[in-house]
């Protein structure tokens, strides 16, 4: 499934944290889960980046002598998904732009997100909200 079309956007994000926040809800929309598989600050001579990636990237890795038949026998959710977006830091301040590296997903959507210990996280705002709560008790 090519999800390409819903990351294309001209928007100059002012900070790191605004683009992931926003390729979060696109993902969250089309009941997907990403994380941060690659991030480097800003060196001399390298550019600040951000690699976003499905969840379901990659392959595991199996310790020596493991069978692949065990592998499948207790269904793990990584299947190679070669979904991912890159975040780049512009010259100007703290904008970034967003480009996508790969839009297709080789697994179908979700049904329900509330399986995924990711999506299931609490947001800044939410954590902060809750310690307030939780501290005036």
């Amino acid at each position: 499934m090519d999800y390409t079309n819903e990351f294309i956007t001209q928007e100059i994000f002012h900070r790191r944290d605004s683009l992931i926040s926003w390729a979060r809800g696109v993902v969250r929309k089309n009941s997907f889960v990403i994380v941060i598989k690659v991030s480097n600050a800003a060196q001399v001579g390298v550019k600040a980046r951000v690699l976003l990636a499905c969840e379901r990237s990659g392959q595991y890795r199996h310790e020596q002598g493991q069978k692949q038949k065990r592998i499948k026998q207790i269904g793990l959710k990584k299947c190679g998904c070669p979904f991912a977006l890159r975040g780049k830091k512009l010259e100007s301040n703290d904008d970034w732009m967003l480009e996508v590296v790969c839009g297709m997903h080789n697994h179908s959507a979700s049904e329900h997100l509330e399986g995924h210990s990711f999506a299931g996280r609490l947001s800044d705002e939410e954590t902060f909200f809750h310690s307030m709560a939780t501290s005036s008790v």
